[in-house]
């Protein structure tokens, strides 16, 4: 892929937040550039039989196979050929794979074990499934969020090539998944309820044909009003540095269709203060709607997605210490940990020692029930959520 279409696919990961049928055409584009025989997007637990396997096709956002027209066939082919109790070697190691990164399959069953497994002789070779290019997105309560892809036996292992392609789509599926989710929850399509989309933890602005701010929800009030990346001016949005308001522009331009071309999504950066992240605003155009809904009633044409990497967990140290029984020290200790600060940085800037700090974080670990830092990310990101609804 070349740059510009790795940019336009990435528009259109964001368009699938709210048209989920988008997700076959990523998966297929994906697949063709690392030449690879099969590919999906599915959300589900890894190690369920073939048979949990057929009676949950909702878990598959997209599926692309080469040999089977359809998820059903493919299915069909599995239960003829193999006891539906066997799972594939490489789900049941989807618990010690890394996180939000692409990984190949050899890296964690090498080739030759493989094909020493029954999966391996049932279903994998007469398939086409053997050498694995993914990644897991996200993995909480047995389930997991992945993407994977496939090349056959006579086929090489994937390489470097393939694996940083993969990683500079992951962070963008990993996104628009958990906007897909978020709307999904409130009983969203396309973003079209006002209490539930102004609930959303994710900053969301609309946008009327001419391009022009229509409704922004309450994240994306609060992030303009603490960046200086970003600002409305007489209905628009412009950004601080003039380049950066050009690209904006042309992203909102391909977003409504203003340009004359069909509507696309897309994704720029956008620069703040020195020292500080930079703003990833991405873009979809929404669909047309008949309904007396938010999107028909604002006539909105096209949808902003902001992310910004350094918004930190907006939880009151209060309200940690009184849910968990923590003392001020741990509570501090906690929300440093949850926000990515590593333990040296903690110590250095609250000016104590490495074996205090690690103590504290075994009693934060005991008394929150959890046993590692990425856990307590987990737990304050949910308890953000819950005290922005609550805010609203």
């Amino acid at each position: 892929m070349d740059d510009e279409e790795v940019r336009d696919l990435i528009g259109v990961i964001y368009e699938a937040a709210s048209a989920p049928e988008r997700w076959g055409d990523i998966v297929r584009k994906i697949r063709l550039a690392t030449h690879s025989h099969f590919g999906m997007l599915w959300l589900g637990n890894p190690n369920c039989s073939v048979e949990e396997f057929a009676a949950n096709q909702g878990n598959f956002l997209a599926f692309e196979h080469e040999n089977f027209s359809s998820l059903s066939d493919f299915e069909g082919f599995v239960l003829r050929r193999q006891d539906p109790s066997l799972t594939e070697p490489y789900a049941q190691l989807a618990h010690r794979v890394p996180l939000r990164r692409a990984v190949g399959g050899h890296e964690f069953v090498p080739i030759d074990e493989f094909k020493k497994t029954e999966f391996y002789h049932q279903v994998a070779a007469p398939a086409g499934n053997v050498h694995l290019l993914g990644s897991i997105m996200s993995r909480r309560n047995g389930r997991i969020d992945a993407i994977t892809f496939y090349r056959p036996d006579k086929a090489w292992n994937y390489g470097p090539a393939e694996l940083r392609l993969i990683d500079v789509f992951i962070p963008h599926i990993r996104r628009s998944l958990s906007l897909y989710k978020e709307l999904q929850k409130a009983g969203l399509q396309a973003a079209v309820l006002q209490n539930s989309i102004d609930a959303l933890t994710s900053a969301l602005i609309l946008l009327n044909h001419n391009g022009k701010v229509v409704f922004l929800n309450a994240a994306a009030g609060r992030l303009l009003e603490r960046t200086r990346g970003l600002r409305v001016v007489r209905d628009r949005l412009c950004a601080a540095r003039h380049v950066d308001t050009l690209q904006l522009e042309r992203l909102i331009k391909e977003a409504t269709g203003t340009n004359g071309r069909r509507p696309i999504g897309g994704a720029v950066t956008i620069q703040q203060a020195f020292g500080e992240q930079s703003l990833q605003v991405a873009a979809a155009p929404l669909p047309l709607d008949n309904e007396a809904t938010l999107v028909s009633d604002l006539k909105a044409a096209a949808l902003l997605i902001i992310h910004d990497p350094s918004e930190q967990s907006h939880v009151p140290q209060t309200l940690i210490r009184s849910m968990f029984g923590l003392t001020p020290a741990e509570a501090r200790l906690l929300l440093a940990v949850s926000n990515g600060q590593s333990l040296k940085e903690y110590c250095d800037e609250h000016h104590v020692t490495y074996n205090t700090a690690r103590t504290h974080l075994r009693t934060v670990f005991a008394k929150t029930s959890t046993s590692k830092q990425s856990d307590l990310v987990r737990l304050t990101s949910g308890l953000s959520h819950s005290v922005a609804m609550a805010e609203q």
